[in-house]
């Protein structure tokens, strides 16, 4: 697993989105590395990393960040998931609960895929089979912000998706579980930030997450889309040095 790091401090481990690599966070660890030690990674089929394996999960992509902290020998870390990475963190926060402090959700929820959302997932892994990735998530960048920049910087992205690892990542999407009970648990560990103009997470989602777990924390950016640390990178990034104050 390929992974960038800076800084000293506190672990944190920045675990990155579908269909995206590690690099989303560049900006982000510029101001984070002043406080953590950053962590990166590209998760496997994804970025400079190798292959997803066949039988790829949320609880798979989370036994990976796992093997990774203990290769590098760290025992306890906060972990911050946009989107998909969100999903593999909530695995992570139920599998390995002493290794994790904080949990910070951006773009993401713990809730399991509705039947809509899964037909629409497998849906797309039947056209990926057909024209290839590229082509057939060439739209997305247009739904993911409605920056120029930031959807230049996602079309470039893309170029590299590989088939396989596209198509693995939706099914595990589609298949995993809720995380209710762990976001409950949490209490206030937990954080989740989204912007209101995201076009995957409304937030009435958000709003059912602050319900289900009152002592975590909530920040919703006006006129954000899906990814707000491509977007407003140093406001998402003082949010998330905002949960570590005493």
């Amino acid at each position: 697993m390929f992974y960038k790091e800076m800084g000293d401090g506190f672990p944190l481990v920045l675990i990155h989105g579908f269909p995206l690599d590690h690099s989303i966070w560049n900006e982000c660890m510029i101001s984070l590395s002043k406080k953590f030690r950053v962590i990166a990674p590209d998760l496997h089929g994804f970025g400079k990393s190798t292959d997803t394996p066949a039988n790829s999960s949320m609880a798979g992509m989370a036994h990976s960040i796992q093997t990774l902290l203990i290769r590098m020998g760290i025992e306890q870390v906060a972990l911050c998931g946009h989107s998909m990475g969100g999903y593999s963190a909530l695995s992570f926060a139920e599998q390995f609960p002493a290794s994790l402090r904080n949990l910070i959700l951006i773009s993401s929820h713990i809730f399991s895929d509705s039947e809509e959302i899964k037909k629409s997932r497998f849906s797309t892994m039947e056209v990926i089979t057909k024209v290839g990735a590229k082509n057939a998530l060439a739209n997305m960048p247009g739904k993911l912000s409605d920056q120029p920049k930031t959807q230049q910087f996602c079309m470039n992205l893309l170029q590299k998706i590989k088939d396989r690892s596209a198509t693995i990542s939706l099914k595990a999407m589609a298949e995993r579980r809720d995380a209710i009970s762990v976001w409950k648990e949490l209490e206030d560990r937990a954080m989740v930030l989204a912007g209101d103009s995201d076009n995957f997470l409304p937030i009435g989602t958000i709003r059912e997450m602050e319900a289900i777990n009152p002592l975590s924390s909530v920040k919703i950016f006006e006129g954000v889309g899906h990814l707000p640390m491509l977007d407003i990178p140093n406001i998402v990034s003082a949010e998330i040095i905002e949960i570590f104050k005493e």
